[in-house]
């Protein structure tokens, strides 16, 4: 017994080694080891870890070197965003830092579970940035106004100006200014456009710094493609979309999660060609060319349209046909038309055979009439009465 347990003993303290060993062989490496970040703006920490297997997991913690991962950094929209994935013998973590606020400094430990913990820093200066409320782009809807506020954060803002594009704007027409506030009043086509606040402060040392952010105004998008489009084998295929908005919309292809557009900008054309031009004051026709067209290019084409603010898409479904499809129906009719002639043909064969069979026949009974003893006598008999 003893020894049983001696082997045992021994046994788990080799396996224990390899353990060990195993686990020493998985290395993490995290770019920057040190994110700078201006207040408001974003950055992000990319951990890559050696050693580890397609079950591996990877966490992230803030100020914890031995946190769990139910103590991990949750993804948060208006925070923090994190992903990982395995890829090529790689453990890939990515932690991605938004808004940045002075509390978000500190160490960050990216963790595995096999593995130890491995750290980097971030630091947030309280640099002067600007906050628009609304954050994100707007979508206009027709009779109502759209509001948009500029604040200067960490500084004092000595002047606030309002550009569309590079036009400064003032408070007339569809527009009115009131302190540090932009009203757009009922938006259309005309007032749709990329919008900057623009904010002069005093910088840290006492120079001045200009401060810019901006926001986009856009209207819904119109789409119009035919729902389905048929090709034969062999052709050059055209699958058109035009989308209608403002700003002026941009066209991307896809086919069942292929990206047809980067296809093309990539410089392959052999086999893909799109050709856009516009189509209207804010419409863009946007025509894809499928060019020696076979069954494998078959299927749901989605037309997906962008104009800085919303998406819209089409999915319009192409279908390709056989290089015979037309000439079978005309092989069908001249079958039809080949089998009514033999058809007619036998008919009159049979009718001609019936008509002499039946001439036959009365010339046959005219000629035993002619020579039938009754009929001879009973001829007599006539004429004598």
């Amino acid at each position: 017994m003893s020894s049983f347990k001696t082997n045992s003993g021994f046994w788990i303290t080799i396996i224990s080694i390899c353990v060990t060993v195993s686990h020493s062989q998985i290395v993490c490496v995290i770019e920057p080891l040190k994110l700078e970040l201006d207040t408001g703006s974003s950055g992000m920490l990319t951990c890559s870890c050696q050693g580890t297997t397609a079950t591996d997991e990877m966490w992230w913690c803030q100020d914890n070197q031995e946190c769990a991962k139910q103590a991990a950094i949750e993804a948060d929209p208006a925070n923090f965003l994190t992903s990982s994935a395995f890829n090529n013998g790689l453990l890939v973590g990515v932690l991605t830092v938004l808004d940045a606020q002075s509390r978000h400094s500190g160490l960050y430990y990216c963790k595995t579970k096999d593995g130890g913990s491995f750290d980097a820093s971030i630091e947030v200066s309280n640099a002067p940035y600007i906050q628009m409320t609304p954050s994100e782009n707007q979508v206009i809807t027709t009779n109502e106004d759209i509001e948009v506020k500029c604040s200067v954060i960490n500084a004092e803002a000595t002047d606030i100006t309002w550009y569309k594009e590079k036009e400064q704007l003032h408070t007339e027409g569809s527009y009115e200014i009131y302190g540090n506030t932009l009203t757009v009043k009922s938006p259309g086509s005309d007032q749709a456009g990329t919008y900057s606040c623009q904010a002069i402060v005093q910088n840290n040392n006492g120079s001045a710094l200009q401060l810019e952010h901006f926001i986009t105004l856009g209207e819904p998008i119109s789409i119009k493609a035919t729902e389905s489009v048929k090709y034969t084998e062999g052709e050059i295929a055209r699958v058109v979309c035009i989308a209608t908005s403002s700003p002026l919309p941009t066209i991307s292809w896809f086919l069942d999660g292929l990206n047809i557009t980067n296809v093309i900008a990539q410089g392959n054309t052999s086999h893909y060609q799109e050709v856009g031009r516009e189509d209207g004051p804010h419409g863009w026709k946007s025509t894809l060319r499928v060019l020696d067209l076979s069954f494998a290019d078959a299927g749901l084409y989605n037309c997906s349209a962008f104009n800085g603010v919303v998406h819209e898409y089409r999915t319009i479904d192409l279908k390709v046909q056989d290089r015979m499809a037309a000439v079978w129906p005309f092989l069908g009719i001249v079958g039809e038309c080949t089998f009514l002639i033999i058809v007619i043909l036998i008919h009159e064969k049979c009718t001609e055979e019936n008509y002499e069979e039946e001439e036959y026949n009365e010339e046959t009974i005219k000629i035993n009439k002619k020579h039938d003893p009754i009929n001879d006598k009973n001829d007599v008999r006539d004429r004598e009465n």
